[in-house]
């Protein structure tokens, strides 16, 4: 069964959380505090559960040569965090 999950992503340079493998990642956007975001996933359920690693960097911050997949700029005034997914 596919639906569509909301999980919270601990703000840090490398950070992530678990969800049925295959996991794609929708949209991210601003937690409740300025220590998380939240990521809303499109996901099996019949699927077994993995890590799904992300790398989070401000605006600014360096990167290393091979980041990830970008997937998504989250503007959480005051600050810009740019989101990519390791291992893609």
């Amino acid at each position: 069964m596919r639906t569509v999950y909301k999980y919270e992503v601990p703000l840090d340079d490398v950070t992530g959380f678990e969800a049925p493998a295959g996991a794609r990642i929708l949209h991210l956007g601003p937690g409740p505090n300025a220590r998380t975001l939240y990521a809303w996933a499109l996901v099996d359920l019949t699927q077994i559960s993995e890590p799904v690693e992300l790398r989070i960097a401000g605006t600014g911050h360096p990167l290393p040569e091979q980041p990830g997949e970008f997937l998504q700029t989250v503007i959480a005034p005051p600050f810009v965090w740019h989101v990519w997914r390791r291992g893609r």
